[in-house]
């Protein structure tokens, strides 16, 4: 689909007016739609082709008021426009192909109010065949990037918990190493003043002996 040069585009102030009295009116190729239009058809037709038309950038819908009467109105929507169709019709053809929305859509919602009396009014899609199945395989490639990159995003994730929880077993294996080690350390240096203690009151045992020995051979004083 061609794209329209959108630095020509000029804002539409006013609601655009297309009407077939006992004739035929056409609207196609590139042209700008205005946010609000009617349409009018009375013993005429009214064909009106957006698939090259273009909106205002800001523009977040599109609404065209349409009558038929003993007249006939087709429009073309571009594909993946989403369309809100709402009216009534007497003694008369309506028919609304309204194609699937797409959030790609070349076009912001069309919303229709529509009366159609003793004609015809008809809505629907052109698709072509090409562009349809380059815009798919497009679709298709980025949907397969989109589900590698979370593959690869899910696997670096595994792979940095992993880390993370091999991390978390060393420390803790280290920590209970340095705790075995300290309460190691401990129970020796318990030991080591225990064998100290030991000794001392030994050596203080000893001297005691000693020195009640030496009490007992010293001589008594006449």
């Amino acid at each position: 689909m061609a794209k329209s040069d959108k630095s020509k585009k000029t804002p539409v102030a006013k609601p655009a007016k297309m009407s077939a009295v006992l004739g035929r009116n056409r609207r196609l190729g590139q042209w700008q739609i205005p946010a609000r239009s009617t349409v009018l058809a009375v013993f005429g037709t009214c064909h009106i082709d957006m698939r090259k038309a273009y909106t205002e950038d800001d523009l977040k819908e599109v609404k065209m008021s349409i009558t038929s009467i003993f007249g006939g109105v087709e429009i073309i929507v571009p594909d993946g426009v989403e369309v809100r169709p709402s009216g009534a019709a007497f003694l008369a053809s309506s028919e609304f192909e309204v194609p699937k929305a797409r959030e790609d859509a070349s076009l912001p919602p069309l919303i229709l109010d529509t009366l159609t009396l003793f004609g015809r009014l008809r809505l629907h899609t052109v698709i072509d065949e090409a562009e349809a199945a380059e815009r798919d395989a497009e679709l298709a490639r980025i949907a397969e990037e989109e589900r590698i990159a979370e593959e690869e995003a899910e696997a670096k994730k595994a792979e940095e918990e992993a880390e993370a929880k091999k991390a978390e077993e060393e420390a803790e294996a280290k920590k209970a190493e340095e705790e075995a080690e300290a309460k190691k350390a401990e129970e020796e240096a318990d030991a080591d003043k225990a064998d100290t203690d030991t000794e001392a009151s030994g050596d203080a045992d000893a001297a005691d002996e000693a020195a009640e020995e030496a009490s007992e051979k010293e001589p008594v004083p006449a």
